[in-house]
């Protein structure tokens, strides 16, 4: 068993809400992270082999559409910087107008690099716009896993509970624990208490807890300085708490050196 930092103490002082000490099961399991935000994509194919996938939607673009001759027109350049700044306008272009059908332009390309540079393009866009479709692109196409960040935390500004329970249900413990992460510290500036919640309950110790820890305490310490203290007066005796401790030390003491207003 594994036990986590305890908010509840820090929690309960601060909010009144009395949240108890977790613990999680040990998992060296590397499940692969489940693409099905949408069941109804459930049936559709995908050649795992190659990363190639047949699709995620049915239409296609046209023939006449505007966005498929600038497509032509880029894929006939050579391999250089052009090429690349000329297929990532394309992507963002479309995708802002037309997101289904960039989508399945962006993943019929056929150099896996710029295949999976543009689906990139297309799904940060989109995040823009609605994280819930941009977290279906990134999962079903399997991008890369600095993407699934980016689009959790965009889509935590406009829905974090959503964005929460989409990061809980992956299968892997890595990647859950590192999106997860960035949501918490996504959170800490606007509801710090319930960042620490993330921090304490879903985060396993090791690296990615103290760093989201550490980054949770800097923005409570902004807000209510007496509560991050509490919270960290909590935390088991290590390495973590002396850092944390030394944080509102030196926070305390940067503001005594403030000139009074």
């Amino acid at each position: 068993m594994r036990l986590l930092i305890p908010v509840a103490a820090a929690v309960a002082i601060a909010i009144g809400v009395l949240v108890v000490w977790s613990s999680v099961e040990d998992s060296s399991g590397k499940a692969e992270v489940s693409r099905a935000v949408d069941p109804s994509t459930e049936g559709e194919a995908r050649d795992v082999s190659s990363g190639r996938v047949e699709s995620r939607v049915d239409r296609p673009p046209g023939d006449s559409d505007e966005f498929v001759k600038r497509a032509q027109e880029v894929l006939a350049m050579p391999p250089d910087a052009e090429r690349e700044k000329g297929l990532r306008e394309l992507a963002q272009d479309w995708a802002m107008e037309d997101p289904t059908a960039a989508e399945q332009w962006a993943a019929s390309l056929e150099l896996t690099a710029e295949r999976e540079r543009a689906l990139t393009h297309v799904c940060l866009k989109v995040a823009e716009m609605n994280p819930r479709d941009a977290a279906s692109i990134a999962q079903w196409h399997r991008l890369h896993e600095g993407v699934l960040e980016a689009v959790a935390s965009r889509w935590a500004d406009a829905d974090f509970d959503a964005a929460a329970a989409w990061a809980s249900g992956f299968s892997n413990e890595e990647l859950r624990e590192r999106v997860l992460s960035r949501l918490a510290m996504a959170r800490a500036g606007t509801a710090p208490h319930e960042a620490a919640v993330i921090v304490s309950e879903s985060l396993a110790p090791g690296e990615v807890q103290e760093e989201a820890a550490m980054a949770v305490l800097h923005q409570w310490l902004l807000k209510d300085a007496d509560a991050a203290r509490q919270w960290v007066e909590v935390f088991p005796e290590g390495p973590l708490k002396e850092r944390a401790m030394a944080e509102i030390s030196g926070m305390m003491s940067y503001r005594e050196r403030l000139p009074d207003e």
